[in-house]
């Protein structure tokens, strides 16, 4: 991965249930080393998004590449191995602790954040053999 390939790459995306459009045209690029936030009010399509770059739904529409890769058709286990995860809401995680304690342990170093491009060692069903 080149330092101007963004990790996440986030075109379009949009999904329907029935007549209802839960998110409409999302686009999003997440460059090596960001940290990113998604806020909005309520309805705003927050956690729909985030279950589409999770893998959690298929967009409707749009494309969703991680490291360069696309990642349509891949199943919530390729997801995890790639390093891309989600947690749902769960106000009760730590029974003891800071706020902020929390906020450290959901910042966990991952292949793709090193300062120096790493090769990647997970198996995607994408790659197949190592770099």
């Amino acid at each position: 991965m080149s330092a101007a390939q963004p990790v996440l790459d986030v075109r379009g995306i949009s999904k329907r249930f029935g007549g209802v459009r839960a998110v409409t045209d999302v686009s999003l690029r997440v460059m090596p080393g960001e940290i990113v936030s998604l806020i909005g009010p309520n309805g705003a399509g927050k956690t729909t998004t985030f279950n589409l770059v999770s893998g959690v739904l298929p967009p409707t529409e749009g494309t969703i590449e991680f490291l360069g890769r696309p990642t349509a058709g891949l199943k919530q286990s390729d997801f995890a191995r790639a390093g891309i995860g989600r947690t749902f809401q769960n106000l009760a995680l730590f029974r003891h602790g800071a706020v902020v304690g929390g906020q450290r342990r959901g910042v966990l170093p991952a292949p793709w954040a090193a300062a120096e491009p790493r090769p990647q060692t997970w198996p995607l069903p994408w790659r197949t053999a190592a770099p």
